[in-house]
């Protein structure tokens, strides 16, 4: 992660793993095999937080589903850091390559912001979001303050508190979109 995809050999990544390199080889064909791997748990983090059935249903039920949706993304950065930043590392470095990483890092994106702007769209029909948010311009909004968190995060992982950073960043989006926000804590809770 630190190096890039191209830079990262697989004896690092046996290394870091306290794994051999034959025991990386007799699970994966290559490097390419581990980060689709890796892709498909980031996948499954990212779209099964914002579409858990029981969640949703617990927010229905107090009036906040698609602002507790929205925040849930700062929590599963502080929870889950470092696949995400992987998947914004990622689409970085594999943007405009025509390879099966892009085309993969990329249905995860599409996924991603499709169901932030369905979300933002139907929290705008229940009166939870404001009316003058477009969905496409917020699920935008949403996706460049992930990846903007994540990545100061990353630049400055020494000097940030990583849970209050990722509060914020819920926060921010939450606020940005709803009718009547308040921080968590502040009484709204």
């Amino acid at each position: 992660m630190t190096r890039g995809f191209n830079a990262t050999t697989v004896d690092d990544i046996a290394k870091n793993a306290g794994l051999t390199k034959g025991a990386i080889y007799f699970h994966f064909e290559n490097k390419t095999a581990i980060l689709l791997a890796l892709l498909d748990v980031i996948d499954k983090l990212v779209l099964g937080s914002l579409m858990d059935p029981g969640a949703a249903r617990r927010a229905d039920q107090q009036g906040q589903a698609r602002r507790r949706a929205l925040h849930s993304q700062g929590m599963l950065a502080e929870t889950k850091t470092k696949y995400l930043l992987l998947f914004t590392l990622t689409l970085l470095e594999f943007n405009g390559t025509d390879t099966p990483i892009e085309t993969r890092v990329k249905a995860i994106y599409d996924g991603f912001v499709q169901t932030l702007e369905k979300i933002v769209r139907t929290g705008k029909a229940a009166g939870e979001f404001r009316d003058d948010l477009d969905a496409r311009e917020m699920a935008s909004v949403v996706m460049a303050l992930q990846h903007g968190t994540l990545m100061e995060w990353y630049c400055r992982s020494g000097t940030l508190n990583g849970p209050g950073w990722c509060a914020r960043h819920g926060w921010c989006c939450s606020t940005a979109s709803c009718t009547a926000p308040a921080f968590p804590g502040d009484g709204d809770g």
